[in-house]
């Protein structure tokens, strides 16, 4: 089995999906957009700028990542059933249920990827080959400037929805609550949050 690191994951899941305009998502991403309208404002004053394949053009409504997260969040509190893009690993594979031998990380995947080959005997079969599809940087590079984004109260949310995830995997999130921002207790009210 596969992992990454829950938070990466999303932000890959964001970006492939909602930010690059991605037809199937767009509706989504449009009503996100509407149904937060309100913490569209509190990243305002942020510096942020769009990776130059960032927004598609021609792209008239796509939901920031704040407000992507609080509806994700959201439907989370609520019960309701997540993409399978951003849903937690361990709901989705559940990995508890099935004895797997190995778990390779993304982030490691080149060291992990030779031990399965090596350890299975198949390394005269498989030779293997990394590749690399973000257009504006691997994700792990970027991840900062789409936390930094969040508020304190979201991020702890996110921790909370990928608990599991996170200690399953022994991923550490330190590093991304650092740079969050306290909340802007006028446009979460407004959302009724």
């Amino acid at each position: 089995m596969i992992v990454r690191h829950p938070f990466e994951r999303l932000i890959s899941g964001y970006r492939d999906k909602i930010l690059s305009g991605n037809r199937y998502y767009s509706k989504l991403s449009r009503t996100v957009a509407k149904t937060y309208q309100g913490l569209a404002s509190s990243v305002k004053n942020r510096e942020w700028k769009w990776p130059k394949a960032g927004r598609p053009s021609g792209a008239k409504v796509i939901a920031t990542f704040p407000q992507f997260v609080q509806f994700l969040l959201d439907e989370t509190s609520k019960g309701n059933k997540l993409d399978e893009h951003w849903i937690p690993m361990s709901t989705f594979c559940t990995p508890c249920l099935v004895p797997f031998d190995v778990f390779a990380k993304v982030e490691t995947l080149q060291e992990d990827g030779n031990y399965i080959i090596f350890s299975s005997g198949i390394k005269d079969i498989i030779k293997p080959k990394m590749i690399n599809r973000a257009r504006d940087g691997p994700t792990k590079e970027v991840a900062s400037r789409f936390l930094c984004q969040l508020t304190k109260e979201q991020m702890e949310g996110l921790i909370q929805m990928y608990k599991m995830d996170l200690e399953l995997f022994q991923y550490d999130v330190s590093k991304y609550q650092e740079c969050v921002r306290e909340s802007d207790k006028t446009n979460l009210t407004s959302l009724g949050a």
